[in-house]
């Protein structure tokens, strides 16, 4: 009996000691329980703030789309001429801009020129080309009348092409 009480005694120790190693054990993974349910906890709530980063980000992106849109509507708009003149008015305006500003220069003088001659043409044109009966008394008959009557023909003639 007393050998069955010391085996019994042993057994009781051992298990004494295996329950507080379970307890230990079970402490220590109640900590590690903990430490994971905060863990998890943090890497939902990265989650729900990735979520709300990429539902920004898609809003961002989706304005942005829009703002390139309207953008290159307003180029468009801005380089499509709205009428032949706005058209050709851009055109001159891509040709003044390429040439030298000699040539620039160059064109301008032509022009003033042609402006001059013009004038010139209408000051000096009513007196060259005025009938010889208005330069000169017309006689009344004889060689004299018909030199006057082909000068006036051909002087009309020549004032129309010039």
């Amino acid at each position: 009996l007393e050998e069955g009480q010391a085996v019994h005694s042993e057994e009781m120790d051992f298990l004494t000691s295996q329950r507080a190693k379970i307890s230990e054990r079970s402490h220590d993974l109640s900590a590690n329980a903990l430490a994971f349910d905060v863990e998890v906890e943090a890497v939902f709530a990265s989650s729900c703030e990735l979520s709300t980063l990429r539902a920004e980000v898609f809003d961002e992106e989706r304005r942005l789309q829009d703002l390139m849109a309207r953008v290159a509507a307003l180029n468009k708009e801005a380089t499509e001429p709205s009428s032949p003149d706005e058209q050709l008015h851009f055109e001159w305006y891509g040709m003044s801009a390429e040439d030298r500003p000699e040539a620039v220069a160059e064109a301008k003088v032509v022009a003033d020129c042609d402006i001059w001659e013009r004038r010139l043409h209408e000051a000096v044109a009513p007196v060259a080309f005025a009938p010889a009966t208005a330069r000169r008394s017309t006689p009344d008959e004889g060689v004299e009348r018909l030199e006057n009557d082909l000068d006036c023909i051909g002087l009309t003639s020549r004032a129309r092409r010039a």
